[in-house]
């Protein structure tokens, strides 16, 4: 029995080493594993973002501003300096008028541009008779439509607005709401 005894040794110190080997191969695993989910997860969010990006700069490619308006502020009328007013009325009746001899039915127009939140104009001509340089005749407004794209190259659409009669009597010719507000926030009636 001797011979059995001896041959029976202890492993328990054995044993313990390989458990403590597999408890740390077990953790180290379950590491690894909590890392490819997360960074699944992140590749997956990145994805999400990247696909979310394109469908919203496609949107916004895709989108007409063309009658889009966004005042932010409001822009006060035009005010006009005697100095000018003065200036036309000495050359209307300086001598000028003797050298070129201008006829008596001869008009001018003066065009005030005023650009929108948009990007477009809306301009306001006022017509003036050689006789008078300071009460328009008449005036006019309209929405100056910049080229856009697929049209042909230097075209500009402009839609009238409104017109001012020399009796002070205003017309729209639009029915468009959009266009009324136009109207109403950028001609430069006199």
């Amino acid at each position: 029995m001797q011979s059995l005894d001896s041959a029976r040794s202890d492993f328990s110190a054995v044993d313990r080493a390989i458990e403590a080997e597999l408890a740390k191969h077990t953790q180290v695993s379950e590491v690894l594993r909590s890392r490819v989910h997360i960074n699944k997860m992140v590749a997956l969010a990145i994805f999400c973002c990247a696909v979310l990006i394109i469908i919203l700069a496609y949107r916004v490619y895709q989108a007409d501003f063309s009658y889009t308006k966004v005042v932010t502020e409001k822009i006060e009328p035009v005010s006009y300096d005697p100095e000018i007013t003065k200036s036309l009325s000495t050359i209307q009746n300086s001598q000028v008028d003797d050298v070129y001899s201008v006829p008596a039915h001869e008009k001018y127009t003066v065009f005030l541009q005023v650009g929108t939140q948009s990007g477009e104009y809306v301009v306001t001509g006022r017509t003036f008779t050689k006789q008078d340089f300071v009460e328009p005749e008449n005036q006019y407004c309209y929405l100056q439509v910049l080229e856009r794209e697929g049209t042909p190259s230097n075209s500009t659409v402009m839609v009238d607005l409104a017109k001012k009669d020399r009796a002070g009597v205003l017309t729209t010719q639009t029915d468009n709401a959009l266009l009324l507000d136009y109207a109403r926030d950028y001609c430069r009636f006199q």
